[in-house]
């Protein structure tokens, strides 16, 4: 007999938040950001009582750029996002076998088998699903009614056969 899992998600400004914020700096130039205003926090330190105040702006807003106001604007970019976008506050029904997963959202309907997928990636509170390198179906554990450890090991079986 075949698993099956069946779950309902909706996917709140704060689950897409979390996805932008991971995607942005999980990557090479995600890393550089942070290292660039960590560099310039350094410098701040450094040398604040010898630089002239436009000096010390710059520096200030460096520091700031990539660790407080990019998360900030990307957040405001959810929100804006999970707002504009219908189809966010429509639940999706996911049904997820061993050969792979169905979705269905309002009178949608789509199905992907486990070797579509670009990668799969399961964290402690999300678990992404990637059709290509940017766009991924976001799972949020949180709501998988208790079926989060379940469903990875249906995932991690189901992909180590391909």
């Amino acid at each position: 007999m075949e698993k099956e899992v069946k779950v309902t998600v909706t996917v709140t400004a704060k689950d897409l938040f979390w996805f932008m914020l991971q995607h942005t700096y999980r990557s090479v130039g995600g890393v550089l950001s942070l290292l660039f205003s960590l560099a310039a926090f350094g410098m701040l330190l450094y040398c604040f009582d010898s630089v002239d105040f436009p000096y010390q702006v710059v520096l200030i807003i460096s520091a700031l750029l990539f660790t407080v106001i990019n998360p900030l604007l990307l957040f405001l970019r959810s929100v804006k996002q999970v707002k504009k976008n219908v189809g966010f506050s429509v639940p999706i029904e996911y049904i997820f076998t061993q050969k792979g997963f169905t979705m269905h959202q309002g009178e949608q309907k789509a199905d992907a088998l486990w070797s579509d997928l670009w990668r799969v990636r399961d964290g402690k509170r999300y678990l992404y699903l990637y059709g290509n390198s940017v766009r991924a179906n976001i799972i949020p554990k949180s709501q998988l009614d208790g079926q989060a450890q379940l469903l990875s090991q249906l995932i991690k079986e189901s992909r180590k056969k391909l």
